[in-house]
C-alpha cells in the first residue's frame, strides 16, 4: 500500500511538471531587450547632454558637482550597455 502511495504521488508530481511552457517574451515591450537597451542608451545620451549644458550655463559649484556626477554615471551606464551588446569604444581598444 505504501509503495502504491509513493508511485501515485510521483505520478501526480510528474503530471504537474508537464505543463505548457510560458509564452516567449514580448520584445516590443520597452522594458525588455532590445527595446529596453535602446531606451536606456537614449536616456543616457539625454542625461549626458543635459549635464554638459548645466556645466556651460551655471557658475554654481553645486550644479557643477551634480552635472559632473550625472555625466560620469551615465557615461559608465552607456559603456556597460555597449559591453553588454558587444560594442567597443575607441578609448578601450589597444594598439
Amino acid at each position: 500500500m505504501r509503495t502504491l502511495g509513493i508511485l501515485l504521488g510521483g505520478a501526480i508530481a510528474l503530471a504537474a511538471c508537464s505543463t505548457t511552457p510560458p509564452p516567449p517574451p514580448d520584445l516590443t515591450n520597452g522594458m525588455l531587450a532590445p527595446g529596453y537597451l535602446a531606451q536606456a542608451a537614449s536616456s543616457d545620451q539625454f542625461e549626458i547632454q543635459s549635464g554638459q549644458l548645466a556645466l556651460q550655463a551655471s557658475q554654481n559649484p553645486a550644479v557643477h558637482n551634480f552635472a559632473n556626477m550625472i555625466i560620469n554615471d551615465h557615461t559608465r551606464s552607456t559603456q556597460s550597455i555597449h559591453c553588454f551588446i558587444g560594442l567597443t569604444f575607441a578609448s578601450d581598444e589597444t594598439g
